[in-house]
């Protein structure tokens, strides 16, 4: 390679979009003070390629006509000593292996940070000029350590690639689990920078508490003899709210404790989380395998990982924020629907302690029990749809006032629907008055086409419905409230819903008992007032 194109890099950027070429031109020539070329997509940036002969390539993956892929191949076809940087806003592993395999020096993923793009803009150029400066240099026993070196560099860009893909996966999946986001972080990381441990802290009452930690180590180590975090180490973290390269640490009094690491070999790394400009945390690495320390390479790979667990983790957040505020606006409906009847007043909760009884016994997830809870408490929300002179009315309903009654459930799904509720909680309020038999509103669902949370909540709002005074009848005893169940197993109610609310019974009747008995209370003193 000659000196002047030492001093000035030729840099070919392909992408088919205009603005990020700048920002892609704007970077190559701050950090590399290169010659740039431009091109709109694949074929034009072969030509260009042929041209100019550059020594760098930054190109897209998606393209249009020839994408990044097919232009990698044609260059390495007739360059093969041009790094290529790959580019996508669409990371997937099996792209990247591809890249990899077709001869990419580097990978990296929309969006990106100066630094990010720094140190590979460096690290490509830098190995171009030492494969070409070595050139003439092909003996055996160099040829063999230049494939090790390369295939542990692809090794390396699969560990990083793969972790990146499984925490996105990760967060998409679990968007609103803070514990499976932190597991998901730990593991990734203890992976991709090859670490013998890595935990996950967080500031608590005045010390340190660890939420997550990687479960995974390797054979001979002593999990419960994994060193701690140092505290000067962990002050500064939270205080500069920076990732750090760590001192060496020393090992346990017993040196087999730490799987066979040595005070010579023991590197650590600690990088926050930062959400909102607060550090709720610090990722902690420590002992890198095979003797080997932690570079600025795993450093900012880390803080990667930890920035995009920060955004996954910072949408936990809002959601739960505004969720609280939708679910109190709409816990004030209810309310004010229950209001306009005494005799109901309590029911949404008393259905939805009972539904999430019968859930728990018939092996329901965690997950199914939330949405339980939060779609019994609205079940009855399109009752604020329903005249008072219907809802209330102490006789029988004209067909007229029953179907103005039966449309309940569809009104209550469209309040939710504007409001961005997951689709399972709408089914459950749409759907809570089927029946296992078809007969039932609004849609005639039957048997295992109605949701089995549905199902559930069905005999959970008889139940209540059956046991409750009513302006046309008193309230029936548990006993022959649970007796109107079974009588209807196989007709109105899912025949193992009831077998499972049968076995929960007295649990379920402490609820009704309970909470009736201190709505009485209340209708008595209303009564005396």
């Amino acid at each position: 390679m000659s000196q002047q194109a030492h001093e000035v890099p030729k840099v070919l950027i392909a992408d088919d979009e205009p603005n990020l070429r700048k920002v892609l031109r704007d970077m190559a020539k701050r950090v590399l003070r290169s010659e740039t070329w431009e091109a709109a997509d694949g074929q034009e940036a072969l030509g260009l390629f042929r041209e100019i002969k550059p020594d760098l390539v930054l190109s897209d993956i998606r393209m249009p006509g020839m994408d990044g892929i097919s232009l990698l191949k044609a260059m390495k076809q007739e360059q093969p000593n041009v790094p290529v940087i790959l580019i996508t806003g669409y990371p997937s592993l099996e792209v990247a292996i591809q890249g990899m395999k077709e001869g990419a020096s580097d990978f990296i993923t929309k969006p990106f940070r100066l630094d990010q793009l720094q140190v590979i803009l460096e690290k490509a150029l830098r190995e171009k000029r030492l494969l070409e400066d070595n050139e003439g240099l092909k003996q055996q026993v160099q040829h063999k350590k230049a494939l090790e070196k390369l295939n542990e560099e692809l090794n390396r860009k699969v560990r990083e690639m793969s972790a990146l893909c499984s925490l996105g996966q990760t967060i998409a999946a679990f968007p609103l689990n803070r514990d499976a986001i932190l597991r998901s972080l730990v593991n990734e990381t203890r992976s991709a920078v090859q670490a013998m441990w890595v935990q996950f802290l967080t500031p608590h009452q005045g010390g340190v508490m660890t939420l997550a930690r990687s479960p995974d180590q390797p054979e001979g180590t002593d999990v419960s003899r994994a060193p701690e975090l140092p505290k000067n180490l962990l002050e500064r973290a939270l205080r500069l709210r920076t990732p750090i390269l760590g001192p060496r640490l020393f090992l346990p009094s017993d040196p087999s404790a730490a799987g066979g690491l040595s005070k010579e070999n023991f590197s650590q790394m600690v990088v926050p989380l930062v959400i909102k400009g607060e550090v709720i945390g610090v990722l902690h690495a420590a002992g890198k395998l095979e003797g080997r320390e932690f570079d600025r390479h795993d450093l900012l790979l880390v803080s990667e990982l930890a920035k995009r667990a920060a955004l996954g983790l910072e949408n936990k957040y809002l959601y739960e924020s505004v969720f609280d505020v939708l679910m109190s606006t709409l816990r004030s409906l209810v309310s004010t629907v229950e209001a306009r009847d005494l005799y109901t007043k309590q029911h949404s909760q008393r259905v939805t302690d009972i539904a999430v009884i019968i859930a728990g016994h018939m092996g329901c997830t965690p997950e199914q029990i939330d949405t339980l809870r939060v779609a019994g408490y609205l079940h009855d929300l399109g009752k604020l749809g329903v005249k008072d002179s219907v809802l209330l009315k102490p006789g029988p309903l004209t067909p007229e006032e029953f179907d103005q009654i039966k449309a309940h459930p569809v009104i209550g799904e469209e309040i939710l629907a504007p409001i961005g509720f997951l689709p399972e909680e709408r089914a459950l309020v749409r759907h809570h008055h089927e029946r296992w038999d078809g007969k039932g509103y609004p849609d005639g669902l039957r048997e295992e086409k109605i949701p089995l949370l549905a199902r559930i909540l069905t005999v959970a709002d008889v139940f209540d419905a059956l046991t409750s005074d009513r302006p046309y009848r008193p309230a029936m005893s548990v006993e022959k409230g649970a007796a109107e169940i079974v009588a209807c197993r196989g007709t109105q109610f899912d025949p193992a819903v009831v077998t499972a609310f049968m076995q929960v019974l007295e649990e379920c009747a402490e609820k009704v008992v309970n909470r009736y008995n201190g709505a009485k209370r209340e209708k008595k003193e209303i009564s005396n007032g």
